[in-house]
């Protein structure tokens, strides 16, 4: 039980870093993604880019505020915290759950810089990847 209240401590943490402080958007994040909704390939070699299916997958939150892509950057942060939990539940003990929560959404806040980009995407399928893998 001490677990799940400490997780949701952590939640509510996040939650307040990442609402508290301006999401950065970069220019390539609404770009791209809003030509693939109006079905253009923004440039000749857009398959060869690193990121072309997260532009599909943003698609549909494209609009003209930023509003819709600030709550799938909350969600997939909430996700990664989520699937971080379950981790740390299965291959840690009660001091490395309230040790390595605390360092991740830190480490998280300080040094990702709350920005929409590639990695918060790749990092959830790493996490899913390894919590297969244990």
């Amino acid at each position: 039980m001490a677990i799940f209240i400490i997780a949701f401590i952590y939640l509510l943490t996040q939650s307040y870093l990442i609402l508290n402080t301006a999401i950065v958007i970069y220019p390539e994040i609404y770009l791209f993604p809003w030509l693939v909704q109006k079905g253009l390939i923004p440039y000749r070699d857009f398959f060869d880019h690193h990121g072309f299916l997260l532009n599909y997958l943003l698609s549909p939150f494209v609009e003209s505020t930023f509003s819709h892509l600030r709550l799938v950057y909350f969600i997939i942060q909430s996700a990664n915290l989520g699937l971080l939990f379950v981790i740390l539940r299965k291959i840690t003990n009660k001091a490395g759950f309230i040790y390595c929560g605390f360092t991740y959404i830190f480490i998280n806040y300080f040094l990702s810089e709350n920005f929409l980009w590639y990695e918060a995407i790749i990092t959830t399928i790493y996490l899913i990847i390894y919590l297969l893998l244990i």
